[in-house]
């Protein structure tokens, strides 16, 4: 359960990101701003939210209110000394009543009085938080053809990510900004394949306050147009607003006006091709002209061009032709990577080696048990071993064949030991230790070396064999 300055805080930072498009009646909360405010007066050295008292306010502290504001950028930038007074008064109250709306507080209303001759606290705020809802049922009307028990549990619960899901996830995100350097999409109008449920945006869990909006936006509109997307419903024309009951509780309502027809590619544009043809990029992707599209062909899509190795970076921007039709145009951005062979060619070792580095670093990051392992001959004849195991951490090895000198170090969560084999004993003496440990797992084949321990001044030694193999372990 979140706490209720969590909510009030989040909002504060992000209320001026629009998360719907289309309007919902009602006027929600109202800001009062009074007092003698000479014309032209700055803000000087008042702009600061300790200089604030609170009257009414019983959701929240004084302080938690003072502490929302300092961590908003539009108050912030309207508490700068050479800002109108004025602005920054009426910035002052428009926070806290956007605050108090995506804490489940709609009626809200904030009175801002300057007070100049109070001159610890020359600002009074007085607040009426109205009654807070919390968030009840999700009700779908009118949901001919559609599977509403799926729109329902999509909305109401956690998401759980795939390793692909998570997989495509870094890809958009990887390619978010090295995109900017592509051509900008020509049209700019509405993606409604878009996938818009990746960054954050809630959901609807019975019990926690309702998340109110200004008026003009549609709550989780975006959310509900990309999930209606993946049921092949990328048309659909729909509504979304809260419907407020006695005790407190508000339903979120999602008025499905047309389901819409089934979208389809109307035509395809691939700008930044130059040494690969249209065709050989369509078969990548998997797109044509005419068929059926949804929101998932688009993710396939992104894994062609990532796993190909050949573009980067890349976008496929969806825009609807409007009045009604089910044609959506698709316009492919890319640049090719040069050096890369053709399409039906495959990759040179090094880069082979390279695409499966990034294969296994995702695995790792998906959480997978993946072992990688390699070895290099250094300059000076010393070979180096890097082993890596989700389970059992990274190894370096440094071995010098001509002394028969080995040192290693073996990184994990239970811990790092260093290994010493061969050599001067005396550079055991420098490892500062604090406890060993009676097990080693050497990296990457899955080898336990049991270790008898014996204490020493200062750090732990283990002696294995003869005198000359000689083991220190650090945790």
């Amino acid at each position: 359960m979140k706490t209720p300055i969590l909510y009030f805080l989040v909002f504060l930072s992000l209320a001026s990101v629009s998360r719907a498009e289309e309007a919902a009646p009602a006027e929600l909360g109202r800001v009062q701003v009074a007092g003698p405010i000479p014309e032209g007066q700055q803000v000087g050295f008042i702009g600061r939210a300790h200089r604030i008292r609170f009257e009414g306010n019983r959701i929240f502290t004084s302080s938690e209110l003072r502490l929302g504001l300092e961590q908003t950028s539009l108050f912030q930038m309207a508490a700068r000394p050479s800002e109108s007074l004025k602005h920054f008064l009426e910035t002052l109250g428009e926070r806290l009543v956007s605050g108090y709306l995506f804490s489940g507080c709609p009626d809200t209303k904030v009175e801002v009085l300057y007070e100049p001759e109070q001159e610890v606290h020359p600002i009074l705020v007085r607040i009426d938080e109205g009654e807070r809802y919390r968030q009840g049922r999700i009700i779908v009307r009118g949901a001919k053809g559609i599977d509403r028990q799926a729109l329902v549990d999509a909305l109401s619960k956690d998401k759980e990510w795939t390793p692909e899901q998570r997989m495509l996830k870094r890809i958009r995100d990887a390619v978010e900004e090295d995109a900017k350097r592509l051509p900008d999409p020509v049209g700019g109008g509405f993606d409604p394949l878009k996938r818009r449920d990746d960054k954050g945006l809630a959901g609807w869990t019975p019990g926690e306050p309702v998340a109110f909006q200004k008026p003009g936006t549609m709550p989780l509109g975006f959310v509900v147009s990309y999930l209606l997307a993946e049921q092949g419903h990328a048309c659909a024309r729909f509504k979304t607003f809260h419907e407020r009951r006695s005790g407190g509780v508000a339903d979120l309502v999602i008025d499905i006006e047309d389901p819409g027809p089934e979208p389809i590619i109307g035509q395809i544009v691939i700008d930044g091709a130059e040494r690969f043809e249209r065709e050989e990029i369509l078969r990548v992707v998997g797109l044509e002209n005419g068929q059926a599209v949804s929101p998932r062909d688009l993710d396939d899509a992104l894994l062609g061009l990532w796993r190909s190795g050949r573009f980067y970076p890349f976008a496929i921007d969806a825009q609807a032709r409007g009045g009604g039709g089910p044609e959506i145009d698709l316009r492919i951005r890319l640049r090719e990577i040069d050096g890369t062979p053709g399409l039906d060619e495959p990759l040179t070792q090094e880069q082979q080696a390279v695409t499966r580095c990034i294969e296994w670093i995702n695995r790792q990051m998906d959480g997978e048990e993946a072992l990688f392992a390699f070895d290099e001959v250094l300059a000076d004849g010393l070979k180096l071993t890097v082993g890596w195991s989700t389970a059992d951490g990274l190894l370096l090895d440094i071995k010098d064949p001509e002394r028969d000198q080995d040192v290693a170090i073996h990184y994990s969560n239970r811990g790092v030991n260093l290994l010493v084999r061969g050599g001067d004993r005396r550079m055991a003496g420098v490892v500062p230790v604090r406890l060993n440990t009676t097990k080693l797992h050497i990296l990457p084949t899955g080898e336990t070396k049991p270790l008898g321990i014996t204490m020493a001044t200062g750090f732990v030694m283990a002696t294995e064999g003869g005198d000359q193999d000689l083991d220190v372990g650090v945790l």
